[in-house]
């Protein structure tokens, strides 16, 4: 017999990247940061090259590669709810930048509602 405590939950597993926690109970969703500032980097960068920057002159000044800039660049167009989603910290426990970087986001909304609901 064990003299240890223990605790009867319900729990979820959320991960991010390497960091996987474990969410026990109700908690209060907290919006992912790093995903809502990779939103955010991606927006600047789609208003900079719709301005008429070059992808290279943005890389350069963002100190980035115009490769990470293409394929970050689609956080730019998600669909509305899911900027929603984000910004109350309640999106698909997979949808995080590291998901990003190594999918290729569709960029019509219902195929990205399609692609997220598998997660």
């Amino acid at each position: 017999s064990s003299d240890g405590r223990h605790i009867t939950a319900p729990f979820r597993l959320q991960s991010r990247g390497v960091e996987t926690r474990i969410i026990l109970g109700d908690a209060t969703p907290r919006p992912d940061v790093v995903l809502a500032r990779n939103i955010l980097t991606a927006r600047r960068w789609y208003q900079a090259i719709r301005d008429g920057s070059s992808f290279s002159a943005v890389a350069k000044r963002d100190k980035t590669t115009p490769s990470r800039i293409q394929h970050m660049i689609g956080l730019a167009f998600l669909a509305l709810e899911l900027l929603d989603q984000i910004a109350t910290g309640s999106q698909p426990l997979g949808l995080t930048s590291e998901w990003i970087k190594r999918h290729d986001l569709p960029p019509e909304w219902q195929a990205q509602r399609d692609a997220l609901a598998l997660l």
